[in-house]
C-alpha cells in the first residue's frame, strides 16, 4: 500500500487515477464475488488506458508548448531590450540558453548585447566568447564580432541618456527621409541595419522602412537579407516583408525554404507565402515537407490561404497531421469532407476529433448531420463524442431524442445529465417527463 501511494504521490494525478483502479482491482477478489471482481478489473484496464493516452496527449501538448514557451521568451526578451528594461531581458535570455534550444546563438549574442548596455564590459565578452567558441560557424559571428569591437571601443560604459535621445531622432529621421531623398536615405538605412549599437527596434524600423519603400535599391536590400545576407533575426523578417509585396517573391520565397535548414526560417517563408495568400505553394510544401511540425504549419497557412487541404487526406497520415487537415477542412467549412471522415475513418480518436469540428457547424445543419453519425456510429466513445458535440450546440432536441431512443444506460444518463444542466423549457418538460414515469 506505502509503494502504491508513494508511485501516485511521485506520477501525479492521472497517475493516481490508475494506482487506485488498479489498487481497486487487486484487492476485489478479497471483498466482492468473482464476477464483480472482474468488472472492476475490466474497469481498471480501462483507466490505465485512458491515463497511457492522455499521457500521451500531453507529451505532444508539451512538445509543442515547449517550441512556443521559447518564441514567446524570445519575442518577449527583443520587446524588453525596445523598452530599456536590460535586467529583466537579461533573465529571459538566460532561460532561453540554459533551455538549449533552437534560439541559443541568437539569445547569446542578444545576451551579450544586453549586458554591455548595462555597463557588463567584462561578462558581455564573455558570452560573446562562449558563443564564438561553442557555436564557431553560427550566423551570429559576424555580428557578434562587430559587437565585440564596438564594446572594447566604448570601454565598458552603461547606455547614457544621450545614447537614447540619440535613437529617438534616428527613427524620426528615418521615418522621414526615405520620402524626400530616397538616394541618400537607403545607404543610411542599410548603415542602421549594420551598426552592432542599435537597439532590435531600430534596426527592425530601418528594414521595415525599407521594405515599404518602391525603390528597387531597397527592395534588392530586403531581398538580400531575406536570402540570408544577416543574422536568423534580421533574415526572418525581411522573409515576412518578401511575402507583403505580394506573389511576386513566391518563387525567391520557396528558394529560400529549400535551401534552408533553420526551422525558424521556414516558418518565416511559410508566414510570407500565408500573407501572399500563395495557397498553391503553401500546400506544395504541405505535400512534400518531412519535419511533421512543419507539415502541419503548412497545412493551417495553405487552409487559410484557401488551399482545398481535403486532397491530403489519405490513412497512412499521422494523427496530428490528420488534425491540421481537420483543422484546415473547419476552416473552410468543408462539411461533406469532415462527415465522410466522421464516418469512414478507421481510428476512432479521429473520428471524434471530425465530430468535434462538426459540433462547430451551424446549428440546424451541424445538428442533423451529428444526429445522423450517432444512429450509424457503433463506438461508444465516438458516440458519447457526438452527444458533447450536441451539447456544444445546445442542440436540446436532438438530445432529447437521444435520451428517449438510447438503450445504452450510460449514454442515456450521460445524454439525460446534459440536458439538466441546460437552462431550456423543453429539456425541463422532459426532465419532468421522466420524473413522472
Amino acid at each position: 500500500m506505502k509503494t502504491t501511494m508513494k508511485a501516485m504521490l511521485g506520477k501525479g494525478v492521472l497517475a493516481a487515477a490508475a494506482a487506485t483502479a488498479t489498487l481497486s482491482a487487486q484487492d476485489a477478489q478479497f471483498a466482492f464475488s468473482p464476477q464483480q471482481a472482474d468488472e472492476i478489473r475490466a474497469k481498471a484496464r480501462a483507466a490505465a488506458e485512458a491515463v497511457r493516452a492522455n499521457v500521451d496527449a500531453m507529451k505532444i501538448r508539451e512538445m509543442y508548448a515547449y517550441r512556443g514557451r521559447e518564441d514567446d521568451q524570445y519575442r518577449r526578451a527583443a520587446r524588453l531590450v525596445d523598452e530599456r528594461k536590460y535586467e529583466e531581458a537579461l533573465q529571459f535570455y538566460n532561460r532561453i540558453i540554459e533551455q538549449k534550444g533552437a534560439r541559443i546563438e541568437g539569445a547569446m549574442y542578444w545576451k551579450a548585447y544586453t549586458q554591455a548596455k548595462l555597463g557588463q564590459r567584462d561578462a558581455a565578452l564573455a558570452t560573446l566568447d562562449e558563443l564564438k567558441k561553442g557555436y564557431a560557424q553560427s550566423r551570429w559571428m559576424n555580428d557578434a564580432k562587430a559587437l565585440e569591437l564596438e564594446i572594447r571601443q566604448r570601454g565598458g560604459r552603461a547606455a547614457s541618456p544621450e545614447a537614447v535621445e540619440d535613437e529617438e531622432l534616428k527613427l524620426l529621421a528615418i521615418n522621414g527621409l526615405l520620402s524626400t531623398d530616397p538616394e541618400r536615405a537607403i545607404p543610411l538605412l542599410e548603415k542602421q541595419l549594420n551598426n552592432p549599437a542599435n537597439s532590435p527596434r531600430l534596426k527592425d524600423r530601418a528594414l521595415f522602412v525599407l521594405a515599404q519603400s518602391r525603390n528597387q535599391k531597397a527592395r534588392d536590400i530586403v531581398a538580400r537579407y531575406a536570402a540570408g545576407g544577416s543574422n536568423p533575426d534580421q533574415q526572418a523578417l525581411a522573409i515576412q516583408y518578401l511575402g507583403s509585396f505580394g506573389k511576386e517573391n513566391r518563387d525567391k520565397l520557396m528558394e529560400i525554404y529549400r535551401a534552408s535548414n533553420e526551422p525558424q526560417i521556414k516558418r518565416a517563408v511559410l508566414r510570407g507565402l500565408q500573407m501572399s495568400r500563395d495557397s498553391e505553394y503553401l500546400l506544395q510544401i504541405a505535400r512534400s515537407e518531412q519535419n511533421p511540425e512543419l507539415q502541419r504549419e503548412a497545412i493551417r497557412y495553405a487552409a487559410n490561404a484557401g488551399a482545398d487541404v481535403s486532397t491530403m487526406w489519405n490513412a497512412s497520415l499521422a494523427k496530428e497531421t490528420k488534425d491540421a487537415i481537420l483543422e484546415g477542412l473547419m476552416s473552410r467549412q468543408n462539411v461533406d469532407k469532415l462527415v465522410e471522415i466522421a464516418k469512414t475513418d478507421s481510428d476512432p480518436q479521429v473520428r471524434r476529433r471530425a465530430i468535434e469540428y462538426l459540433g462547430g457547424v451551424q446549428r440546424e445543419r451541424g445538428g442533423t448531420i451529428l444526429q445522423q453519425l450517432y444512429s450509424s456510429e457503433q463506438d461508444k466513445k465516438v458516440r458519447a463524442s457526438i452527444l458533447h458535440s450536441l451539447r456544444g450546440q445546445e442542440n436540446v432536441k436532438a438530445l432529447i431524442e437521444v435520451a428517449r431512443k438510447e438503450s445504452d444506460p450510460q449514454l442515456k444518463r450521460e445524454a439525460v445529465q446534459m440536458l439538466s444542466s441546460m437552462k431550456n423549457p423543453e429539456a425541463t418538460e422532459f426532465l419532468v417527463e421522466l420524473l413522472n414515469k
